[in-house]
């Protein structure tokens, strides 16, 4: 008779632990397109870590994270709790010594900012990696999601061949509308601190 074996209840013993979430304070300007704060504004921030949820809560939710007002300065601050990703990524030099460098570990982050533009709302996402020797890359490009007919930020803008075509702007843009000027991530204390300066830009010319 071959020898029982009893398993365990409950997860098994080599699963990695959940990572746990950690302070992180978002500070987040608005400016415009000559570099002037635009104050008084109202805007929300929400963490937009990992992929939507299909269903159930998720930061494309209308009402997820926190609605802000901009003060003097076009600032506005929100501390919360997030949990981190941690990705392998290759510094980016020239092509071939981003090919032969060996990757490492980056901290990631990513943003979303409901703004308004063109008379409408957007949800606009964008991503920061802290490397190793605690600079701020950013890996990916600027994302933009427009409202669905329940509210939520899900139908995305697609760049194609230097134009953007917006949801629900029948003809084609020159811009979304929105640029990073800034976002860098840094160690604050026994959690985290982002700053992210994001341009409005002017109104896009449409053809």
């Amino acid at each position: 008779m071959l020898p029982m074996t009893i398993m365990a209840q409950g997860a098994p013993a080599d699963a990695a632990p959940s990572p746990a979430p950690v302070p992180i304070e978002l500070r987040v300007s608005l400016q415009s397109a000559d570099g002037q704060p635009i104050t008084g504004e109202p805007i929300r921030l929400v963490l937009a870590q990992g992929a939507p949820a299909p269903s159930g809560p998720s930061w494309q939710d209308a009402e997820a994270g926190v609605r802000l007002i901009t003060d003097a300065s076009g600032a506005t601050r929100w501390s919360t709790m997030a949990v981190l990703e941690q990705r392998q990524r290759r510094r980016p030099t020239n092509f071939f010594t981003q090919m032969t460098s060996a990757p490492q570990t980056t901290t990631h982050l990513a943003v979303g900012v409901e703004s308004r533009y063109l008379g409408r709302p957007w949800l606009v996402v964008v991503a920061v990696d802290r490397l190793e020797d605690a600079s701020s890359v950013q890996f990916e490009g600027l994302r933009l999601f427009g409202a669905d007919p329940q509210g939520r930020f899900t139908q995305a803008a697609v760049q194609h061949q230097g134009a953007w075509q917006l949801p629900g702007v029948p003809l084609r843009a020159t811009s979304p509308g929105h640029a990073v000027a800034r976002f860098e991530l840094a160690r604050q204390g026994a959690g985290w601190m982002a700053t992210l300066v994001l341009t409005r830009l002017a109104e896009p010319v449409v053809r």
